[in-house]
C-alpha cells in the first residue's frame, strides 16, 4: 500500500511540474514547438512533460527554467511565483 501511495505522489508531482511548464510557456508567449526547439527536444517530448507522461532530467529542467525565465525551484515545487517574462527575453538559453 505504501508503495502505491509513493507512486501516486510521484505521478502527481510530474503532472504539477508539467502544469507549471505549460503555464510559464504560455506566459512567455511561446508555443510548444518554439520552447522545444529552444531546449533541444522534440515537441512530442515537451508535450509529454507538460502532461506528466514523461520525467525530466536535471539538464533539461535547467534548460527549461532558463528558457522560461523561472527558477528550477518554481518548476519543481511551485515556490515563489515567477514574474512574467517578456517575449523578447524568453528563450535565450545561455551556455
Amino acid at each position: 500500500c505504501g508503495q502505491l501511495i509513493s507512486l501516486f505522489a510521484y505521478a502527481k508531482s510530474e503532472i504539477m511540474i508539467g502544469e507549471r511548464i505549460a503555464s510559464a510557456r504560455t506566459r512567455a508567449g511561446l508555443t510548444q514547438a518554439q520552447l522545444a526547439e529552444l531546449v533541444g527536444v522534440s515537441q512530442t517530448s515537451l508535450s509529454r512533460w507538460e502532461s506528466g507522461e514523461m520525467s525530466l532530467n536535471a539538464k533539461r529542467l535547467e534548460k527549461l527554467a532558463t528558457a522560461l525565465e523561472v527558477s528550477i525551484d518554481w518548476l519543481v515545487r511551485g515556490d515563489h511565483l515567477p514574474s512574467v517574462p517578456t517575449v523578447e527575453g524568453a528563450g535565450e538559453v545561455r551556455s
